[in-house]
């Protein structure tokens, strides 16, 4: 048997590679490890999407600054104080 030169394979070392050893495992490894991260984010942001509840409450204020952060402050005050004047409403109607 034959061994070929490095940089040479086929039945009579005819055919060159460029490639050497082990290089095209590492794009294959590379490719592999980024799938394995997207699959990961897509399967815990369907669990969350499903379970909004079980989110960490971290999460939930890091979710509420973020959304409300495009918003003028006087909206976000304005809100604030509906949410307020609602629940006195609510609270007084079920006083009496």
């Amino acid at each position: 048997m034959c061994v070929c030169m490095k940089g040479y394979t086929g039945i009579f070392c005819e055919v060159e590679n460029d490639v050497e050893e082990g290089e095209g495992h590492i794009g294959v490894f590379v490719c592999f490890v980024i799938l394995l991260i997207v699959a990961s984010v897509l399967v815990a942001v369907l669990f969350y999407w499903k379970n909004p509840e079980k989110i960490p409450l971290v999460a939930q204020e890091l979710i509420k600054r973020l959304s409300s952060e495009g918003q003028d402050p006087a909206a976000q005050v304005r809100k604030e104080h509906i949410a307020v004047d609602f629940n006195r409403e609510s609270s007084s109607s079920s006083s009496i």
